[in-house]
């Protein structure tokens, strides 16, 4: 039930602009599951190995792009407040993690923080047009923030101006058995689930080789990127109407549920 949970909130995180899949992973304890079915995806062993897993990551995939897609709004909303919890938790379970700090170290943690605004800086500038091209180029880039903690891949896909494009076309095609998808909806989704795949596979293994080699630097810098999230959520979050005693609340219980995969 664990290994359900786990994958279905890092499938929900996914699709949330802002939020960091990996960053969720790695504060659930389940980033190094997460690199190893990546990276050995076509491994029958590692599919059934983890198999609850990635039931849990495909059910909060499929259940975020369709509410984000029908209710955006306020579903964004009461997510942002949840992850911002398990963001807050996560870093109190991280820095437990770090025994000690060197002068570089404080160097390691700024750069965390600022590679995590940098994306919410270019999504400004965001644009609605997109092609082909920028599908493909959307699809590798989100790959890379699936896996690569603090970079939002749904942040990014805001950013090159096809969130939106992405989240209704994937939404069409999994609503098949309500309402038959458009041809475009299939070329687009086909097009971005391919080059997600591509580019996950190959960054999955680069990242898996930097970690085993600089444990501890990685450590340092993830902490450095969960504050900088936290920040970025909490400025959003102050941004937007919602009841301050249910916020807090919600909040709270994504403390709550970062505790309990601590355990």
């Amino acid at each position: 039930m664990k290994q359900l949970i786990k994958g279905f909130l890092i499938g929900i995180s996914s699709a949330i602009p802002g939020v960091c899949s990996a960053l969720v992973a790695m504060s659930i304890n389940a980033y190094q599951t997460l690199l190893e079915v990546i990276e050995k995806f076509y491994s029958l062993k590692v599919i059934f190995k983890h198999l609850m897993f990635l039931v849990g990551i495909v059910l909060g995939l499929i259940t975020c792009i369709i509410s984000m897609s029908l209710m955006f709004d306020n579903c964004e909303k009461i997510l942002k407040i949840f992850f911002l919890g398990l963001a807050i938790g996560g870093c109190l379970n991280l820095k437990r993690k770090i025994i000690e700090y060197k002068k570089v170290d404080f160097l390691i943690i700024m750069l965390g923080i600022l590679l995590s605004l940098f994306p919410q800086v270019l999504s400004l500038n965001s644009t609605n047009n997109y092609s082909v091209v920028i599908l493909i180029i959307g699809g590798c880039l989100s790959s890379l923030a699936f896996i690569m903690p603090g970079i939002s891949g749904s942040l990014i896909l805001l950013t090159l101006g096809i969130y939106q494009v992405v989240i209704d076309s994937i939404s069409e095609v999994l609503q098949i058995f309500i309402k038959l998808p458009t041809e475009v909806s299939i070329i687009n989704s086909t097009l971005f689930i391919i080059s997600f795949v591509v580019g996950a596979v190959v960054f999955a293994k680069i990242i898996k080789n930097f970690i085993i080699k600089n444990e501890k630097l990685f450590l340092k810098f993830c902490l450095g990127l969960l504050i900088g999230t936290i920040a970025i959520l909490f400025i959003e979050i102050c941004e937007i109407r919602f009841n301050i005693i249910l916020g807090i609340i919600i909040c709270l219980s994504g403390i709550v549920v970062m505790k309990f995969f601590n355990e």
